[in-house]
């Protein structure tokens, strides 16, 4: 007997998990960020451009980073679906016609002379 075990959903990802990674990511981001910021303090001339770059461009991948959720997973096996055909034995016999099954007459109420 093998141990089988079935997918009950296709997160793939603990949402909880993916949120602390992201969080963590966008932390660090920001820490360079500021790192970046204080560096323009102490860097002389034009080398000033590499921390103003990185202080200006560092939020827009943190919050890329941050929005970036786990793609949920599909890992359900998709199969062909052929569908059933009749024999050849009986797909000759079968004929088109349409056949009507005797139905009960409609029978209207009568109406009382009263009315």
């Amino acid at each position: 007997m093998t141990n089988q075990t079935y997918e009950v959903t296709g997160a793939g990802v603990d949402p909880v998990a993916n949120r602390n990674q992201r969080t963590r990511v966008y932390v660090i981001s920001m820490s360079i960020r500021v790192a970046c910021v204080l560096c323009l303090l102490f860097t002389p001339g034009w080398w000033a451009i590499l921390p103003i770059l990185g202080a200006a461009l560092l939020p827009f991948f943190a919050v890329m980073v941050a929005n970036n959720i786990a793609p949920v997973v599909d890992k359900k096996q998709h199969s062909t679906v052929t569908p059933l055909s009749l024999p050849d034995s009986l797909q000759k016999s079968a004929s088109p016609e349409v056949i009507i099954i005797a139905a009960p007459k409609y029978k209207p109420a009568k109406q009382s002379d009263a009315e």
